[in-house]
């Protein structure tokens, strides 16, 4: 059983482009193949990769161990590189403040997820299994627990001396671990570095070293003597915005990136399904002569919500900025007025020059889709048709999921929906509900008015407003201000699924803002259990 993930791409993409970045937390960055390991795979993936594994099992998992030396330690940015251009971390040891909410959190999770956790099994151990131990005789509870810190942290840098880099593409690595006993972590990773023929390690203070050559070690040491991440003001100020108390977070230098030619390395990849490339063998960053600035992006858990929250900071991409894209009035407000039933919902204020924007920049983009010939038929030309669909405050909310699937998950009927636009030109709605009504719908859609909005209805729609529903104002809260919004009543879609217990699985938010050549995007998960 699966339910649709909070949205996860970076927070900003010029329409009509590619986003301008590697994959988000919970992605597997390109795994480059090593050679011939005596294991079948090549033993190093980001952390950032498994973030996922441990989200829940950590929760449950420190909340039920409290401990004076919980609260304390150094972190893996201060280990490495100030030049890294990517870097990731997953911290399993929160601080008190984080405790106290993941033992909240985890009241509310519904019973169904919580009983599949032991509260009682560190998180780290599933992750170590993938990471390091698949294959061979050692044992995360025998050999790893006893000395590791509870941290990992993940970092790529452009490196110096070719012989430190993983492939062609010139970037060299690191995984640090945290360590509490460094005679106990030297005689695991002993073994280790006999299991793989390119496991390189050292200590580094509170932290073991891992990556894929002496050279490479050597490169991390002479990089961290010129500075650390954690020195670089730019780093700090960035995972500050995300939030520095988080589960696990990542880094990315956008414009450093976008300079090397990645996804193109030489040596392949292997069948192993950790060593695919998720770019499919193509530099994401080929089709832009130019990207820059920086991403964030962290996980962290509140006493009411589970929130991914994504960061880019002055980025502009073959000179578009995200300045051009910010609107004079943001705001999501307009969702709160679809009916109290809606199950999911999408919008916010000012769109129409969001859409103007995207066609001003890429055309092209709109008349491959067909939508300059969609128009025209309307009635209306783009952009300043746009206004005329959309109006200046838009949502668009299903306000019922019953019947609308069958079994084999091909739609089965027509969702009821509310479509709201104040400003819009109601002739326009009016003319797209009879041809829908000509292509099978039952009976046509109802327009109608309130004030200077146009309403279009269809089906069951409930007479209250959704705005005052606690489950969205929980999901939704602190985010009024954003451009863009979505709703999904996750009790809805388990109720449909047939799940027990499905009340308890809450509702996902999401938002997006933008500030002047920043934005940031918010993806919250608040169920609804205990």
């Amino acid at each position: 059983m699966s339910y649709p993930d909070p949205p996860s791409q970076p927070p900003w993409t010029p329409p009509g482009q590619q986003p301008p970045g590697p994959p988000p937390p919970g992605a597997a960055y390109p795994q480059p193949h090593y050679g011939a390991p005596r294991k079948n795979r090549t033993w190093m993936i980001p952390v950032a990769g498994v973030a996922g594994v441990a989200l829940m099992a950590s929760s449950v998992w420190a909340a039920n161990h409290v401990m004076d030396d919980l609260f304390v330690g150094p972190q893996p940015e201060t280990v490495l590189p100030a030049s890294s251009v990517m870097f990731a971390k997953l911290d399993l040891r929160p601080s008190g403040g984080q405790l106290a909410n993941y033992a909240q959190f985890v009241d509310k999770l519904p019973d169904e997820l919580r009983d599949e956790v032991d509260p009682e099994s560190d998180p780290a151990e599933p992750i170590f299994d993938e990471l390091l131990l698949d294959g061979t005789d050692l044992r995360y509870e025998r050999d790893v627990q006893s000395w590791f810190g509870q941290r990992f942290g993940f970092a790529m840098w452009p490196a110096d001396n070719e012989d430190a880099a993983v492939d062609d593409d010139g970037l060299a690595m690191a995984l640090a671990l945290a360590v509490e006993d460094e005679g106990a972590a030297e005689e695991t990773l002993d073994e280790l570095r006999g299991e793989w023929d390119d496991l390189y390690y050292e200590i580094d203070g509170d932290f073991a070293i891992l990556s894929t050559s002496d050279a490479a070690l050597d490169e991390h040491a002479a990089q961290v003597d010129r500075g650390t991440l954690a020195d670089e003001s730019d780093f700090s100020a960035d995972m500050n915005a995300v939030g520095g108390d988080s589960l696990a977070a990542a880094w990315l230098d956008l414009e450093a990136l976008s300079e090397l030619d990645l996804g193109t390395g030489g040596s392949g990849y292997g069948t192993d399904p950790w060593n695919e490339d998720p770019w499919g063998g193509s530099d994401p960053f080929s089709e832009f002569e130019e990207a820059t600035g920086r991403m964030a992006m962290a996980l962290k858990v509140e006493a009411d919500y589970v929130e991914l929250r994504g960061d880019m900071f002055d980025v502009t991409v073959d000179g578009v900025s995200m300045s051009e894209y910010e609107v004079e009035a943001p705001g999501i407000d307009v969702l709160g007025e679809l009916p109290d039933n809606t199950v999911m919902a999408m919008g916010g204020n000012n769109l129409e020059q969001w859409v103007s924007q995207a066609w001003e920049d890429d055309p092209d983009a709109f008349a491959e889709l067909g939508i300059d010939d969609a128009m025209t038929e309307l009635g209306v030309d783009p952009p300043e048709g746009f206004a005329d669909l959309l109006g200046s405050r838009t949502a668009f909310g299903i306000t019922d999921f019953d019947g609308m699937f069958d079994s084999t998950g091909v739609r089965s009927s027509d969702p009821s929906f509310q479509y709201r636009a104040t400003g819009a030109e109601a002739g326009v709605l009016e003319e797209i509900v009879t041809e829908a009504g000509q292509g099978g719908y039952g009976s046509a859609p109802g327009v109608d008015t309130e004030g200077d909005t146009t309403v279009v209805s269809y089906g069951r729609t409930g007479t209250g407003r959704l705005g005052d529903d606690p489950l969205y104002q929980q999901a939704m809260q602190d985010m009024a201000g954003a451009g863009m919004g979505f709703y999904l009543d996750l009790r809805a879609v388990a109720e449909e699924d047939g799940t027990h217990g499905a009340d308890q699985f809450g509702a996902i938010g999401a938002a997006m803002s933008l500030d002047g050549d920043n934005a940031s995007f918010q993806a919250r998960w608040a169920p609804s259990g205990g």
